[in-house]
């Protein structure tokens, strides 16, 4: 990706208006304080429709989309170091609520995901300080275990993934004012950050143009690449 293609150091400046952060929300919340110089990003990991978003706008559009707000999280850390002279990060957090296991899932772990994945990880990963799964499901460790070898190596160490105690447990990395208050319930009422809830994409917006007549289909594998040429006439 070249970074003048799309204008990365000035993305920031334009507001966030991309078709896609529609379903793909913000998730930047403020300073995490019990975790000295970190940033807490929260991603509705368990409810963002990654399926519907693959199948109605193309990948390009998708990291396009993506980038803004990596660059967005560069920016808030790169400012939090001007202000203290010590090196930031960001807690990005993972809530899984609402993951439902079934070849969909699999197919974007092994597939799309991964690949978004690695492209964090050659880019931005150096500004992670830990990647937090919160609301894990019962099947937690089998999607790990197929995702973890098709994850980069730095990506993988920053991983953890909390228990049933969860609330509790994030508690000792950020305070309760940059949680955001979807978590309350009627135990808890102290998480206190607004946030707003992604949506789901409607399947009849999904793509739908035919496929190429006389098309072949190519199998890449999470994490490779392949090429495809392909003549076009001018203006077309």
């Amino acid at each position: 990706m070249r970074r003048s293609s799309w204008d990365l150091d000035k993305c920031t400046e334009q507001p966030r208006d991309h078709a896609i952060h529609r379903f793909w929300k913000a998730g930047i919340t403020g300073k995490a304080l019990r975790t000295p110089n970190v940033i807490v990003n929260i991603e509705q990991s368990g409810t963002n429709d990654y399926w519907g978003m693959l199948a109605t706008f193309p990948i390009n559009e998708l990291m396009k989309a993506r980038v803004y707000d990596l660059e967005m999280m560069l920016k808030k850390v790169m400012e939090m170091e001007s202000e203290t002279g010590e090196q930031a990060s960001i807690l990005y957090v993972m809530d899984l609520n609402g993951l439902k296991y079934d070849k969909k899932l699999l197919d974007l772990v092994t597939g799309a995901l991964a690949g978004i994945s690695s492209f964090m990880s050659e880019n931005y990963v150096e500004m992670v300080h830990s990647f937090v799964l919160v609301n894990a499901p019962s099947f937690i460790s089998t999607i790990w275990s197929i995702a973890r070898p098709l994850l980069p190596e730095r990506t993988r160490n920053k991983v953890q993934i909390f228990g049933s105690n969860w609330r509790n447990d994030i508690l000792t990395l950020a305070v309760p004012e940059v949680l955001p208050t979807y978590w309350n319930d009627d135990k808890n009422n102290i998480f206190k950050a607004n946030i707003e809830r992604s949506e789901p994409i409607d399947p009849a917006n999904y793509y739908k143009d035919g496929a190429l007549k006389d098309s072949k289909m190519i199998t890449i594998a999470a994490g490779k690449a392949d090429f495809v040429t392909i003549s076009a006439q001018k203006g077309r």
